[in-house]
């Protein structure tokens, strides 16, 4: 999200860390407020938008009233998710965290790839076909 306030502002990481430590006159700070508010409203219908489609992606062919009962909400609130028309709250993405077992990049679009997928990944690689190594034992 820094990123994203430095690149629209044309401003250094630093004078983000200054704004939000209160250590910017106050001519500046109206300036950098105003422009920050409208950078994050345009910001959250990107993240809405990312989040509505890892959800759909990771809930795949389950039944929406069974994965909505899964993490505590309503079906009509989960749908909204999906459809990028509400924001999510800490508890919820909680919740579709530790369900899916993704990190939160991955969640936010951060990442291309969760967590999941990665191990899942590193578990083909590393597999190979073992011999058994039970011994019978003659006494």
């Amino acid at each position: 999200m820094e990123k994203i306030f430095t690149t629209e502002l044309g401003i250094s990481r630093q004078t983000l860390v200054n704004y939000q430590n209160g250590q910017v006159p106050t001519f500046a700070t109206e300036k950098l407020s105003r422009q920050l508010k409208a950078i994050a409203n345009k910001s959250k219908l990107d993240i809405k938008e990312i989040i509505g489609n890892r959800l759909q992606e990771l809930r795949g062919s389950t039944a929406l009233n069974d994965i909505s009962e899964k993490l505590n909400m309503s079906t009509n609130k989960y749908i909204a998710l999906e459809n990028g028309k509400a924001e999510v709250d800490v508890n919820h993405i909680i919740a579709i965290i530790d369900h899916y077992q993704i990190s939160a990049d991955y969640l936010f679009g951060r990442e291309a790839t969760s967590q999941t997928q990665n191990q899942t990944q590193s578990i083909e690689q590393s597999s190979t076909p073992s011999a058994d190594t039970t011994s019978n034992s003659t006494d």
